[in-house]
């Protein structure tokens, strides 16, 4: 191909990629009121962000700046979630036929704030549960935050827990063909000095209609934190200190591996292997 042809193809296809930007931002920005009531109601809050911008770049996407989910003002004023971005990416099978819907919701730096109240409630738990015959509970389409942070407030015991998760990310898919999804989660849980990473949980949880609490889903999941300091577990919860420090006396940090299946509710464990220096020894 010659220099003047393949100039003229390069310009087509420049042309063709402007038309279709121009033609899809048109779009979005019609279905514009329609995608913040949809996005409100996965996210089961209401939610503020600063701009809302479209791309071709890195996929079809849509990309929310600066968000903020608002918490249930019975348990806090303060953002549920507070994150840089939230990235979009939409259906190209929609987009053909004139539609805009979301495949996905991608939490850039999230700061997720989650209160157990003095009667037992969770912020968390807020939405209601679905109806029959849907799926609606868990955020209809897959979920991802990347590098957040989780600040946990339990006020339902005597002397209030606070505790800080970072480096939390999760993966959560969308419906497989079964009612399941996939849930993987990594954190930094108590880990020792300079470890980045030392929680993962990789499984499955089958949210169901006919569950009237969440606590009742099905689930099947590993568990293992590698190295996790229960002396530091122990002064973040009151509740805990006792055991850990005066009758478990354990020196050092704590390896736990299990499998856990049935539910949280009434849970299974399975191949349960802990590994630590226990009632004052120096060894594991």
């Amino acid at each position: 191909m010659g220099r003047k042809p393949l100039a003229a193809a390069l310009a087509g296809l420049a042309l063709a990629w402007i038309i279709l930007d121009v033609s899809l931002n048109r779009l979005v920005l019609k279905n514009l009121p329609s995608l913040h009531a949809q996005i409100a109601a996965d996210l089961g809050r209401q939610l503020a962000f600063d701009e809302l911008q479209f791309s071709v770049l890195r996929g079809i996407s849509l990309s929310a700046r600066n968000l903020r989910v608002a918490d249930d003002p019975h348990f806090a004023a303060t953002p549920f979630i507070e994150a840089k971005e939230l990235r979009m990416p939409l259906r190209w099978g929609a987009l053909l036929r004139g539609k805009v819907e979301i495949s996905k919701y991608v939490l850039k730096e999230p700061e997720i704030q989650i209160i157990r109240s003095e009667s037992g409630d969770l912020n968390i738990l807020g939405r209601p549960v679905a109806q029959a015959g849907s799926q609606t509970y868990l955020f209809t389409p897959a979920l991802e935050v990347e590098n957040g942070k989780i600040d946990f407030v339990d006020r339902s015991v005597k002397a209030p827990v606070e505790i800080t998760v970072p480096n939390f990310s999760m993966e959560l898919s969308d419906y497989d063909s079964q009612g399941g999804r996939r849930l993987r989660i990594t954190a930094s849980f108590f880990s020792l000095p300079g470890q980045e990473k030392n929680f993962s949980l990789d499984g499955w949880v089958k949210p169901s209609a006919a569950a009237r609490e969440w606590s009742s889903f099905p689930i099947d999941i590993w568990i293992k934190t590698d190295g996790m300091l229960m002396t530091n577990l122990a002064r973040a919860v009151p509740m805990l200190r006792e055991r850990i420090t005066s009758y478990l006396d354990i020196v050092g940090p704590v390896v736990l591996e299990a499998r856990v299946r049935g539910s949280v509710a009434r849970p299974e464990i399975h191949d349960l292997k802990l590994t630590g220096a226990f009632f004052g020894s120096t060894k594991n």
